[in-house]
């Protein structure tokens, strides 16, 4: 492999690894997990329940949790 070509396929790589892990991140700003944990929370339910609940939303989602 020449270098030239090497590192185009490291350019490549390195690009759809950032668009991958970016898409991934933008899928999680706007989730609705934060919105149901407030309403959780406001319904008068404990704090670990509405927490848990939180922690599996993000987990379906395949965010990171906090």
């Amino acid at each position: 492999m020449t270098r030239t070509s090497l590192r185009a396929t490291l350019a490549a790589t390195a690009f759809v690894l950032l668009t991958a892990s970016a898409l991934a991140d933008a899928a999680c700003r706007p989730n609705t997990c934060y919105q149901q944990y407030n309403q959780c929370r406001a319904s008068g339910i404990p704090f670990a329940t509405c927490y848990a609940a939180y922690e599996s939303c993000l987990i379906r989602n395949g965010c990171q949790i906090p």
